[in-house]
């Protein structure tokens, strides 16, 4: 792991759903760490996913920052949350640990047209294109995982991860003497 002796970092913790709110509050946190000039800011991420739009948006908020972010995975990171991850420079994931993809779901629906599944497929197969062409560009995810999420969730656990890119190393999260994590 990063030496981080000596830098100013900005420790946060997450678990939650991917929404508007959950994404706000992230973005602001980041944001006041990266103005205050911080080395590095540092997130515990434990999250099932949520919302296409949002995490795409915080993926890409986190990419437009001048400040270095390390992403650690401390429980399941799922589902957009997987997304999210990768757009962390260095990416770290503990033992138990536990990663999660699959495709996009719409719905629940009780009564829809024809017309309104045929926008509903044109919407789910757009974002899976955005968030596969991710996955591919940030980690080296295999075309069998790729295809494999297309029709089930797929579960990876740290040394699978490992070996696909999506971290840089296993080890568990160990906050330094002296050091804050403020819970988002």
């Amino acid at each position: 792991m990063i030496d981080l002796t000596g830098k100013t970092v900005a420790y946060y913790g997450y678990t939650g759903v991917i929404d508007s709110n959950g994404v706000t509050r992230l973005c602001q946190a980041f944001n006041i760490a990266s103005n205050k000039k911080a080395d590095y800011i540092y997130l515990c991420l434990n999250s099932l996913g949520g919302s296409v739009a949002d995490g795409i948006y915080f993926y890409n908020h986190i990419r437009a920052l001048p400040t270095k972010v390390i992403m650690h995975a401390t429980g399941l990171v799922a589902s957009i949350a997987t997304v999210i991850f990768v757009g962390a420079e260095i990416r770290y994931a503990s033992a138990n640990s536990m990663f999660m993809v699959h495709s996009t779901t719409v719905g629940p629906y009780q009564a829809v047209s024809a017309e309104q599944l045929k926008t509903n497929l044109v919407y789910a197969s757009g974002e899976d294109e955005r968030t596969e062409r991710i996955l591919k560009e940030r980690a080296n995810l295999s075309e069998e995982v790729l295809l494999a999420k297309r029709t089930r969730e797929v579960y990876l656990p740290p040394q699978e991860a490992l070996k696909f890119g999506l971290i840089h190393e296993i080890g568990d999260f160990i906050l330094g003497v002296g050091n804050q994590v403020v819970q988002i």
